[in-house]
């Protein structure tokens, strides 16, 4: 038995490898190792990590409020922090940082210390310290996001999660737990939220999300080897229409295949396939999705460029009469402007 289509394919067939190990790797050192207890421990270690990290310009606030109080202004108070934070003086806002969302005192109302928040905006927890000065009540909080709600919700834009806190999309977050499947969040004996993790729930580390990435990657390049391995051959032989014929089915199915399964958004968190920073179309779900069809629309430009100019075709119409350019040049005006 002839071993040339072996060899003819071999880097299709590397490609494929990369991609079930891919699979394989989510699997059973992902997927398969999750359970909602274990889900829930990590959910609460990175909730606790976000909290600690506001703590100091908690601090570094409420001495500017006590040092300057007579002299208090917006620049004064502002501070680059990760999260949002609004600042009430007797009951009333005085400082907003994000002109996105500003939170009414009845949302943070209460005397709590940490405490999970839910507004028009979104599920948050919320950090509040609490203090009187020269006869004025203080409260400065910071916001955490757990989920913030899209303005538009359809097939492209949902709810955004923090990424921080949640390695996956797929769980829902309620108050009280009202759900056997449940789990509760909570911080120093104190329940917060509860959370209820889907099937599918991937509580990826970053480590893990890195390999699963480099697999893809490697995937696509060998794939990427083996379709223009393909091209040179079709070159070589002259024929060049077949080999546009080729690479067009190529990237039409590979970019179908990918829209319509979602990946790798579906399969592994990529920020840049993320819907929320941009989604336009159904070819265009995401930001990434729209940098991959600019670069095979280069790549198919690139091949007509460089080689279907040089076509038996292209040489009969140049060669041919008058009306059949006119013909040609009208149909590629059409097809520039209708794209």
């Amino acid at each position: 038995m002839s071993n040339k289509p072996i060899v003819k394919y071999v880097f299709l067939w590397v490609s494929i490898g990369f991609f079930l190990v891919s699979i394989a790797y989510k699997h059973f050192f992902v997927t398969i190792k999750n359970n909602p207890l274990q889900n829930s421990e990590q959910v609460s270690i990175k909730l606790e990590k976000e909290l600690k990290s506001v703590e100091e310009p908690i601090a570094a606030i409420k001495s500017i409020i006590i040092d300057t109080a007579q002299h208090l202004s917006f620049n004064l108070l502002l501070k680059k922090t990760e999260y949002p934070y609004y600042i009430f003086s007797n009951k009333v806002v005085i400082f907003w940082s994000n002109n996105l969302y500003t939170p009414k005192y009845g949302d943070v109302l209460g005397d709590f210390h940490v405490s999970y928040i839910e507004t028009t905006k979104g599920k948050y927890i919320a950090r509040k310290e609490q203090f009187f000065h020269e006869k004025k009540s203080y409260d400065i909080v910071f916001l955490i996001p757990l989920v913030e709600y899209s303005a538009v919700l359809n097939e492209y834009l949902k709810n955004v999660f923090n990424e921080k806190i949640f390695s996956d999309s797929n769980f829902e977050i309620s108050s009280v737990p009202n759900d056997q499947d449940q789990q509760i969040i909570a911080l120093n004996e104190l329940d917060l939220f509860s959370v209820k993790f889907g099937n599918t729930y991937a509580n990826v580390s970053q480590t893990s999300k890195s390999i699963i990435i480099v697999f893809i990657v490697l995937s696509f390049v060998f794939v990427a080897v083996f379709i223009r391995k393909q091209l040179m051959y079709y070159i070589h032989d002259r024929n060049i229409g077949h080999g546009f014929l080729f690479l067009f089915f190529c990237i039409i199915i590979l970019r179908s295949m990918m829209l319509i399964t979602s990946f790798p958004f579906d399969f592994v968190y990529i920020d840049l396939f993320d819907p929320k920073h941009y989604a336009s179309s159904l070819v265009n779900p995401s930001l990434g999705d729209l940098i991959l069809n600019l670069i095979s629309l280069i790549i198919l430009g690139f091949y007509i460029l460089n080689y279907y100019l040089h076509s038996s075709a292209i040489k009969k119409i140049l060669k041919g009469s008058r009306r059949i350019k006119i013909i040609a040049a009208a149909c590629a005006i059409f097809l520039v402007f209708s794209g």
